[in-house]
């Protein structure tokens, strides 16, 4: 078993090769659906180290199934009517949708449980290990003729890098892209700025100005970038494989060959079923009109790049 993970740092452009590799079916790979936040959010398996707390899955309150999605599990393809809402939504991924994340919740119940018994911590290590084996095995299971799976968004580059030696992965995909698209396609998320949720008040001072925010934003994507270089100097080099964003837009075939030639995985049939074009017209640069940035991008560049 291949485990591949496809990693981002906010808004990067991973999530775009993730809706690349789900443009074709494939006997190549199968991917966990959604991102993996079992272990990189508070809350989750990560507190079988604190031996006061009890883990919970944040990925089964996201993604269990609906009514919906099990009704359309049912019905085969041909067979689901064109009127009916979700029909873009192809049988199998609703089936991996459904048996698929509540046998993966199943598995999540056992391990948190033997996990919360043990006390040495290299054997809880040992039991992680065995956990995510399960998991992949899970999803691997859709798909008999293939042994690579790809997991989502497993990493928080600013965690230390030693609450994660227990994870035996054979390929990073990281991407990284520059600051003045970055920061647009943050605010058109409408995530960070109509609702600030990092609840660092202090940090944006008085008046809370959107230019603050904008400036605490762009301090924020260079210290990622350094977050990330020290966090891989804990990995083999051999694994980590860097993509910027740019070469996936605007290099795209090429990229996508090194990709596939690294990971030993053919992903050539995905090319004529992704619409790259899509993605080059989101791709926006940073308006100075809007707020002149030019000097808090043109220093954020700078740790870019280091890549």
């Amino acid at each position: 078993m291949k485990k591949i993970i496809v990693n981002g740092h906010g808004w990067s452009g991973s999530s775009a090769f993730i809706n690349f590799l789900e443009s074709s079916e494939s006997s190549e790979y199968v991917i966990i659906p959604g991102e993996f936040d079992d272990f990189r959010v508070p809350g989750t398996m990560r507190e079988v180290f604190d031996d006061s707390k009890t883990p919970t899955s944040h990925r089964w309150n996201n993604l269990k199934p609906s009514l919906s999605m099990k009704i359309r599990s049912l019905v085969p393809d041909i067979l689901w009517p064109d009127i009916e809402r979700g029909r873009h939504i192809k049988r199998l991924d609703a089936i991996r949708r459904t048996s698929g994340i509540k046998r993966e919740h199943v598995i999540f119940n056992k391990y948190k449980s033997l996990l919360t018994k043990e006390k040495n911590p290299e054997k809880k290590k040992d039991l992680l290990n065995a956990w995510l084996n399960a998991i992949c095995k899970n999803y691997l299971d859709f798909n008999a003729k293939t042994k690579n799976v790809i997991i989502e968004q497993f990493f928080l580059f600013d965690d230390c890098p030693l609450l994660y030696d227990w994870v035996n992965f054979d390929n990073l995909i990281l991407f990284i892209r520059s600051p003045d698209t970055q920061i647009t396609a943050t605010l058109e998320s409408n995530v960070l700025y109509n609702d600030y949720p990092w609840g660092a008040e202090f940090l944006l001072g008085q008046p809370h100005t959107l230019r603050r925010k904008y400036q605490i934003f762009l301090d924020t994507t260079s210290k990622r970038y350094e977050w990330i270089i020290n966090f891989l100097n804990n990995f083999d080099d051999n694994k980590i494989i860097i993509v910027d964003f740019n070469s996936f837009l605007f290099n795209h075939k090429n990229t996508i060959k090194e990709i596939s030639n690294i990971i030993d995985v053919d992903l050539s049939n995905n090319l004529s079923a992704f619409n790259i074009e899509d993605s080059i017209k989101r791709n926006n640069i940073w308006n100075n009109k809007v707020e002149d940035l030019e000097k808090e991008i043109e220093k954020t560049n700078l740790s870019y790049e280091k890549f």
